[in-house]
C-alpha cells in the first residue's frame, strides 16, 4: 500500500496544492487501495497486485492537464476531453493521422522490408574495402592489382548506395504519417 501512495505522490507532485487536486489524489487511492484489497483477496501477491493497480490506473495525463489548467481556462479541459474521445490511433491533429489496421500493417511489412535493404547495405560499405586489402597483401609491388581490387570496392559501393535508394522509395508511400507528426 505504501507504494500506491509514493506512486501517487509522484504523479501529482507536479500539480498545484489546491482542494481539488488533494480530493481527486485521494479519491484516486481510495480506488487503487480498493482494486489492491481486491487483487490480494484473489491471491495475487503484493508485488503483483501492486503492479497490476499501477497498470490498471496507469497514466493521468488527461487529469493532469485539467488541474494543471489556469483557472477558467477551458481549453486544456476540452483537450483532454478529446484525448478520452479520440479514436484508436488518435486524430489527424497531435497525435498523428488515424490509419486502419491493414495501412500500419502494410508500414510495418515495408519497414521490416527496409531495414533489411538498408543492412545489406551497410553490410556491402563495411565489407568493400576488404578486395583490395587482400589484393595489397597478396601482391605489395604490383600497383596494376590494387587497380583490380578497386573494382570490387566500387561494385559493393554502388549495391550498397542503389539498396538504400529503394529503401527509401519503398517508404514513399507512408511519408504522410511522417509529414503529420512533425
Amino acid at each position: 500500500m505504501e507504494a500506491l501512495t509514493m506512486y501517487l505522490d509522484n504523479l501529482f507532485s507536479t500539480l498545484p496544492d489546491t482542494p481539488e487536486v488533494r480530493q481527486a489524489r485521494a479519491d484516486l487511492l481510495d480506488s487503487m487501495e480498493s482494486r489492491y484489497d481486491e487483487l490480494k483477496g484473489q491471491g495475487k501477491s503484493e508485488n503483483e497486485a501492486v503492479g497490476a493497480v499501477i497498470s490498471e490506473f496507469g497514466n493521468i495525463d488527461e487529469l493532469k492537464a485539467i488541474f494543471e489548467a489556469p483557472a477558467g481556462d477551458t481549453a486544456r479541459e476540452e483537450k483532454a476531453d478529446e484525448k478520452k474521445e479520440a479514436p484508436v490511433g488518435g486524430d489527424a491533429g497531435e497525435a498523428g493521422p488515424a490509419v486502419d489496421a491493414a495501412t500500419a500493417e502494410a508500414y510495418l511489412d515495408a519497414a521490416r522490408h527496409t531495414d533489411f535493404l538498408n543492412a545489406i547495405g551497410v553490410v556491402l560499405c563495411i565489407v568493400s574495402p576488404i578486395p583490395i586489402i587482400l589484393v595489397a597483401g597478396f601482391f605489395p609491388k604490383n600497383d596494376s592489382a590494387a587497380i583490380i581490387g578497386l573494382v570490387p570496392l566500387f561494385i559493393f559501393v554502388a549495391a550498397a548506395v542503389a539498396l538504400f535508394i529503394t529503401a527509401s522509395r519503398q517508404l514513399e508511400d507512408f511519408q504522410f504519417l511522417k509529414d503529420s507528426s512533425g
